[in-house]
């Protein structure tokens, strides 16, 4: 869910970038501002992914060893 949430929240900046920084039929950069959104997106669930990775393996009687 946090995955979700993370990529909701990337597509929330890229559309905010878009109308701040994008004039009216500039496609490329139309483009180019959504990608940097979801790449801002997948790098925040990629870092969740990885703590909660991290926590779930230091919570488990392997990580006690």
């Amino acid at each position: 869910m946090k995955r979700l949430l993370a990529v909701g929240f990337g597509g929330a900046l890229g559309s905010l970038l878009r109308y701040l920084t994008v004039s009216k039929g500039d496609e490329i950069g139309l483009f180019l501002v959504n990608i940097f959104g979801v790449a801002i997106a997948g790098f925040i669930a990629l870092r969740l992914s990885t703590s909660e990775l991290i926590r779930a393996i230091s919570n488990s009687h392997w990580g006690s060893c």
